[in-house]
Order: structure tokens, then C-alpha cells, then sequence
């Protein structure tokens, strides 16, 4: 594979896929629920350069390791992802699928998968799942496949292709947790911030502002703090400055849902992250988003 800045050591960040009707259906056992996948996403593709007209092609094999967890709470799968970032070293991303599995098999529909390279570069894929599993005398899964099919829909580098196109296949098998090469995490996953989105600028007052985030996926309750910081020295553009001494936080702490709503402080700008927590500790807190109030 041939890219500038296009590395092949890749993440996967993201899988949300919408099931058929059938697999919606009350009462359906989970037996996904606790299964570790040993899985291979393989990627060939290209795009077209906008100016020069050249093709780059894309071609890679992705190693990675899924599980399924049963989220009784909002009646869908949490799902865990570990990619080898480097030799040795395994990342732990999250996901969700809403859909329960009925009984032998089940396939997903439309699921969206985000694949990262260790740089900044991505590529969004659609696939579809097939999984289907074998139970034992007692009613347990005994082993399980998944393979998948999809398409690549575009990435970081959709600013200088005129088009891009490719395919993604997936595919594994069930593996034990002893067989793993990391000991999974059990803390929650880092929330995205949903609204305001980075950089919006508004002019109303009262400066009445609702925060909103993606539910974290982990073990357990989880709870979350939102920290608002105002800043009051003019910076390099409209966002202000945050050197020490320029700025003050808002923190609020304990929070069950996914939105807070307050007044904000003054014509200024601001910028807001979350984290979350559970019984086991705390995610990493999620990046600044930037906003701006002109009165």
C-alpha cells in the first residue's frame, strides 16, 4: 500500500449496526453475551488523487479481537474491539450493535465500521455480519463464526480524491479469554461529545447551553463529569486563549444522563470535555470542543 501519511498498523474505533426485525424479536436469548472473537478484517481498495488524476491503491489484512457483552440497560450489545496498534502492543476501542441474536445464527445489516491507521488517517467501511454459533448440552455456545462483507465508503483522505473504492471482508472465530494476548479492560470507554460541535459560535442570551455525549460502554453503573472552561484573554483566533492564569473550569460531577444543561458565563468563548467512571475507575476524559457566546 502506497499513501503518504497512510500507515498500515490500523484501529478500529467505531461499529454500530442495525439488525433485521427478526432479531429484534422480546425474549430472544443473548447467546453472544461474553464471546471473544479472533477476527481478520482484510481491506483492498483505492482512490483517485483530485489533481493529478493518479490512483493509490490500498491494500491491508487487519487483525482483531471483538466481544460481545449484553447491555440489558438500553437492550443492545456493547461491543469491545482490540486492534495491534504496534507489535505487542493491543488498543482497546468500543462499539455498540443494536440487536439481540435469535436462536443459531443471525446476520446485521448496514453495520458501520471505522478503521484508524496509527496516524491521523481512516477509512469508514459498511459490512455486513453473518454470525452464526453451535450450542452444547447445557445450552452454551460451544463455537461461533463471523464473517462479514462490505464496502469502503471514503476516509481522511476523501479532501484529495475526486473517488474512492474498495471492499472489506471479515471474518474469525470464537477464541477463550485465557487465548488472549491482553487482559481486557473493564474500565468504561472515553464518551464523545455530540453538542455544541467543535468551534460553533452563538449569539443568544440568556446563554442558556445544553451539553450533549455518547453513552460510554463498560461494566457496571456509570456516571459522568462534565468540565466547562471559560476563557477571558483574547488568543491566536476567536476561541481565546487557554495559557494558565486566562482561563476558569466548571465541573459537574455525578452525572447519570448523557446531557447537562446550565447558563454559561459571559459574551467569552468556552470549550467542554466529559469523561466517564465506573465501579473499576475512570476513562480518559474526551477531547476540547470549542464554542464561542458573542454576548
Amino acid at each position: 500500500m502506497r499513501r503518504k501519511g497512510l500507515l498500515v498498523g490500523v484501529l478500529i474505533l467505531g461499529i454500530f449496526c442495525f439488525a433485521s426485525q427478526s432479531a429484534m424479536a422480546q425474549g430472544t436469548p443473548h447467546y453472544l453475551d461474553g464471546l471473544w472473537f479472533k477476527l481478520k478484517a482484510v481491506v483492498k481498495g483505492y482512490n483517485v488523487d483530485r489533481g493529478t488524476g493518479d490512483t493509490v491503491v490500498h491494500n491491508f489484512t487487519v487483525p482483531l479481537y471483538m466481544s460481545f457483552v449484553w447491555n440489558s440497560s438500553i437492550s443492545m450489545y456493547d461491543v469491545r474491539l482490540y486492534t495491534e496498534t504496534e507489535p505487542g502492543t493491543w488498543t482497546n476501542r468500543y462499539g455498540r450493535i443494536s440487536a439481540t441474536i435469535p436462536y443459531n445464527q443471525n446476520f446485521f445489516r448496514d453495520c458501520y465500521l471505522k478503521l484508524y491507521t496509527s496516524s491521523t488517517d481512516w477509512f469508514g467501511t459498511y459490512h455486513t455480519p453473518y454470525i452464526k454459533y453451535v450450542l452444547d448440552d447445557t445450552g452454551a455456545v460451544k463455537k461461533a463464526t463471523y464473517s462479514g462483507v462490505g464496502e469502503v465508503i471514503g476516509g481522511s483522505f476523501d479532501a484529495d480524491a475526486s473517488e474512492c473504492f474498495g471492499s472489506v471482508q471479515i471474518s474469525g472465530t470464537t477464541v477463550s479469554v485465557s487465548n488472549l494476548p491482553f487482559t481486557p479492560t473493564r474500565l468504561p470507554s472515553v464518551p464523545m461529545p455530540s453538542y455544541p460541535q467543535n468551534k460553533s459560535v452563538f449569539n443568544n442570551y440568556p446563554r442558556t447551553t445544553t451539553f450533549y455525549w455518547s453513552g460510554s460502554i463498560g461494566e457496571g453503573p456509570i456516571t459522568y463529569t462534565l468540565e466547562v472552561q471559560y476563557s477571558w484573554c483574547a488568543g491566536s483566533d476567536e476561541f481565546g486563549s487557554w495559557a494558565e492564569g486566562c482561563y476558569a473550569p466548571l465541573v459537574f460531577g455525578g452525572l447519570t444522563s448523557t446531557q447537562y444543561t446550565f447558563d454559561f458565563v459571559g459574551g467569552q468563548p468556552g470549550r467542554w470535555r466529559v469523561k466517564a467512571s465506573n465501579s473499576y475507575g475512570e476513562s480518559d476524559w474526551s477531547e476540547w470542543w470549542y464554542f464561542r457566546y458573542t454576548r
